[in-house]
């Protein structure tokens, strides 16, 4: 018996085990090396400490950061380690994992939109694109509470999708999604809810047919968000007063939505910060958007997936206070959005575009080439000579990725070079981060504190943002900004050990009144691209640990 005819362009369903083993693939990345490096400095601690002084503690209601109350994140992410800390010890591993797994969730999650839009080929298209996203991939593996706020939006826009569609089941399932919704106001406050509501509206309203907004049960899921994430609060106000509100949305929120001292940025910001972050997806964007216009398909998940990409850029855009991980929540919604204009190149059905593409990742294959070739001549040796098996590779997929565009069909190879390129670039990636991990030398000078430094010591961090060491050494930190702040640290008589970058220190040398000793030191590499691949600072400094004794009034006097 001869097969059914398909038509023309349409291509078959894959197998549900070749469903598993893709979406495999697309988790792999994520579960690699999560022991390594040691905490990034600039935000990890913030998330990786609260969890260890709650165990600590026992005060997981109220986790506390370096002893104190701490009021800038609800506590989801500390409730999430928690366990995780408890079984395998407070570890950059343990930190790390349930982060991964949050990831996962949203890679599946977003499957689950592809799928609604246009079956398992475009949900697992779109599970490879958020894989295969650089950013979303280092994010994942260093700041906590945005990875959960993302798991907990993209699933709400999941299981309210039948909802959207005006399905049967939607009338049950749209219950869970707002009470994922709550659960999100948990792990970064309430914004989640701006981020939620509004693209579901727009789709109801813009998709074809139509959804009433009865569909979504506003007022019951007014109701089931509260439920969720107005007890914790409460228990807050409770305990602290008004102040723990003034300082948590005034000026945790408020505050750095109006204020330009809280990293203010022009309203173009992420215009610009998009064509580094997103890329190569975003590269896309156009040609799927011109293709989308002369489809006109407006179908409810088509449209959740475009709204849902955009308005993260437009909402973060208003606000002065801006920085790239804002933007977090956009790269699952533009992989479901991309996925079905993926596939059209993959099956050659836009074979213009096709051309178009190949072409346009073709330069920024050889511009990406050209900027690693003059970073590994710029970061510290050891780095560079760890690299070079990557470099190569790097350099060799990118080159056959070019050459895609002068075929006579390109769009098959292009697309499973592309998508095969970034994952084995995140993986090695994460094989080699054990390189790094040499010049991130916070927990080798936290062992050696550890050995000298009696109880009652103070511990202070002088002119450098390493909040690392409190969780490495597991005793609280005073940071100082300046000599003055130092001074008052160190009580007259007593004693003290100082972390910083050689410059600073070498700067106590001319402070009257304190005996220096080095206990330690070793170079500690700082990625910033200016840096790094400009050349333009200093890629790698000393970073020392200082035993510092200050002289009474009367010895100094003397």
């Amino acid at each position: 018996m001869t097969a059914p005819l398909r038509p023309p362009g349409a291509a078959r369903e894959p197998r549900g085990t070749t469903v598993l083993l893709l979406l495999l693939l697309a988790c792999l990345p994520y579960l690699i090396g999560l022991g390594e490096p040691p905490l990034w400095d600039a935000n990890e601690p913030l998330y990786a400490e609260p969890p260890r002084e709650a165990l600590e503690s026992g005060d997981w209601l109220a986790p506390s950061w370096n002893g104190k109350p701490w009021w800038v994140r609800p506590p989801l992410a500390s409730w999430v380690t928690l366990p995780f800390y408890a079984v395998l010890g407070p570890t950059p591993f343990a930190e790390r994992l349930p982060m991964a797994l949050a990831a996962l969730a949203t890679i599946l999650c977003v499957y689950e939109l592809g799928r609604a839009a246009g079956g398992r080929r475009t949900g697992v298209m779109a599970a490879l694109v958020l894989s295969a996203t650089p950013r979303y991939w280092l994010f994942a593996r260093q700041l906590a509470g945005d990875v959960y706020l993302v798991a907990c939006l993209v699933g709400a826009f999941a299981l309210a999708l039948p909802a959207l569609r005006d399905e049967a089941r939607g009338r049950r399932r749209i219950f869970f999604a707002h009470a994922l919704a709550g659960l999100g106001v948990l792990a970064k406050g309430p914004v989640i809810l701006v981020l939620y509501a509004i693209p579901l509206v727009l789709t109801a309203r813009l998709s074809r047919p139509r959804v009433p907004l009865r569909a979504l049960r506003p007022l019951a899921g007014t109701l089931v968000v509260l439920a969720v994430a107005a007890p914790w609060f409460g228990y807050m106000w409770s305990r602290y007063g008004t102040e723990y509100l003034r300082v948590f949305f005034g000026w945790h929120h408020i505050r750095r939505a109006i204020s330009e001292d809280v990293g203010g940025r022009p309203p173009w910001f992420y215009l610009v910060a998009l064509l580094g972050d997103a890329q190569p997806w975003i590269l896309l964007a156009p040609f799927a958007v011109l293709r989308r216009r002369r489809g006109g398909d407006r179908a409810a998940p088509t449209v959740l997936a475009w709204v849902g990409a955009a308005f993260p850029l437009v909402f973060f855009s208003i606000p002065l206070g801006k920085r790239n991980v804002y933007l977090l929540p956009l790269y699952p919604m533009l992989a479901a959005a991309l996925a079905p204009f993926l596939l059209e190149i993959y099956d050659g059905l836009a074979t213009t575009l096709s051309r178009c593409v190949a072409g346009t990742f073709a330069v920024v294959a050889e511009v990406a080439s050209l900027l690693l070739v003059i970073g590994a001549f710029q970061v510290p040796g050891d780095i560079s000579a760890g690299s070079r098996v990557y470099l190569v590779l790097a350099l060799v997929t990118m080159g056959v990725a070019a050459a895609q565009c002068f075929r006579s069909a390109p769009g098959r190879a292009v697309v499973r070079l592309l998508v095969g390129t970034l994952l084995v670039a995140e993986i090695a990636s994460a094989l080699l981060l054990p390189i790094l991990g040499r010049f991130m030398p916070v927990p080798q000078l936290a062992r050696a504190l550890v050995r000298e430094a009696r109880p009652e010591d103070a511990v202070i961090v002088y002119q450098s943002p390493i909040h690392s060491l409190m969780f490495y050494a597991e005793r609280p930190t005073v940071v100082a900004h300046n000599e003055a702040e130092l001074l008052a640290a160190i009580p007259e008589g007593g004693r003290a050990f100082v972390l910083g970058h050689e410059d600073a220190i070498a700067g106590l040398e001319k402070v009257p009144g304190l005996q220096r000793r080095t206990v330690a030191s070793a170079p500690y590499f700082k990625f910033q691209f200016s840096w790094n691949v400009l050349g333009e600072g200093k890629s790698a400094r000393e970073l020392v640990l200082l035993e510092v004794t200050r002289a009474t009034k009367a010895a100094g006097t003397k």
